[in-house]
């Protein structure tokens, strides 16, 4: 399985893990029954995707569930770069509010950095849920990301079904689509 690190590149000497535990997951109830000071082996970094500093006036990102662990490490390589000018905006998707991972740090993160904002969408609110419901929609794309430009990119991290939609989506809108198998510098790129 692949898991991204949700720790910012510049701590050394270990790094963190979200691993959302399954009861009929293989490797989450694996990982979920390890006791302290156990070890386990990885390899890796995997992955193709190319950033730097300023190498995009805006990224718009769509994110669902589990698909928040790699786009954290993007949100930590610009918000802890102070010359890094790049606008981000997020749209996360989950089921309900109580599966949306990270939700105090990325509010915390949106609230000191002017130039992050999140955007969330749940399918099964709760009576208070203020944002908006159901699943990721083109409308929401045009109303919460930047629009395609060749200064902007978008980044996709979710189920294969809701990366495959926010694709079409992508195309309709008129992003730079290449399909699901992204290099590292296209201007959208599904992890």
């Amino acid at each position: 399985r692949f898991y991204s690190p949700i720790s910012p590149s510049f701590a050394e000497g270990y790094f963190d893990l979200m691993i959302k535990s399954y009861p009929d997951g293989k490797v989450s109830k694996y990982m979920a029954s390890l006791k302290s000071g156990q070890l386990v082996d990885f390899k890796g970094p995997v992955g193709t995707l190319k950033y730097e500093t300023n190498s995009s006036k805006e990224l718009a990102i769509v994110a669902g569930g589990s698909g928040i662990t790699p786009v954290l490490q993007i949100l930590n390589q610009v918000i802890t770069t102070p010359e890094d000018l790049t606008k981000v905006s997020l749209i996360y998707a989950n089921d309900s509010e109580n599966d949306i991972l990270l939700k105090e740090e990325l509010d915390e993160m949106a609230d000191k950095y002017p130039n992050f904002e999140v955007h969330y969408v749940v399918r099964s609110p709760s009576a208070n849920w203020s944002s908006s419901v159901g699943i990721v929609t083109e409308e929401m794309m045009r109303d919460f990301l930047p629009g395609p430009s060749d200064n902007n990119r978008l980044l996709i991290c979710g189920p294969d079904g809701m990366n495959k939609t926010i694709l079409t989506y992508a195309k309709n809108l008129g992003w730079k689509v290449t399909g699901q198998e992204s290099k590292g510098d296209d201007q959208v790129f599904v992890f």
